[in-house]
């Protein structure tokens, strides 16, 4: 009788320490799958920007295209880097902006003229009568789903009819995107 009683005393510790593993166990299962969630919610964000930033690279280019035939609308004097990423979505949506609406997503841009390269030999064009002329356009995009605000920067070289002369040696551009960034 002694034995039993010492028996099912030892079944409750048993039965305790069991219960106290699930529940380590338990919390342990649920911790990882919440890092598996916010892991999964994290590569989904670093997804979706790297596919919007494709598609605004796919935009600068068209823009740059543009520029080489037509000037825009939205030629502003030439900012400096930090007056642009302070302005205000009111300003970004002004007329003094170009919109452009591409696969669902709205982009505002603007284009700042930064000068000639007299001495820039355009590739495939008479260095006599064109010169490369600089332009650089700044992209901006708002990512509703997050609200994440995506900013990229081109430098474009177009010909330009030639209004000086180069008075050093000369250098061959090519025509078009020259350098991007993401800012």
């Amino acid at each position: 009788m002694f034995h039993s009683a010492l028996s099912s005393s030892q079944h409750g510790i048993t039965f305790i320490i069991v219960l106290i593993f699930l529940q380590i166990l338990t919390i342990l299962g649920l911790y990882s799958l919440s890092s598996s969630l916010l892991s999964e919610k994290m590569n989904s964000e670093s997804w979706q920007k790297e596919s919007t930033v494709l598609l605004m690279d796919e935009l600068l280019h068209a823009i740059a295209i543009k520029l080489q035939s037509e000037m825009p609308r939205c030629m502003i004097t030439q900012n400096h880097l930090l007056n642009l990423l302070a302005k205000s979505m009111d300003w970004w949506q002004s007329p003094v902006v170009c919109e452009w609406h591409f696969q669902q997503l709205q982009y505002y841009y603007v284009v700042e003229q930064l000068g000639e390269d007299a001495c820039a030999q355009l590739a495939g064009i008479d260095m006599s009568k064109f010169a490369a002329h600089y332009f650089r356009i700044t992209l901006l995009t708002i990512v509703k789903k997050t609200n994440m605000k995506i900013i990229l920067q081109s430098t474009v070289a177009s010909p330009f009819a030639r209004i000086a002369q180069c008075d050093r040696a000369g250098h061959v551009v090519s025509v078009g995107q020259q350098t991007w960034r993401e800012l």
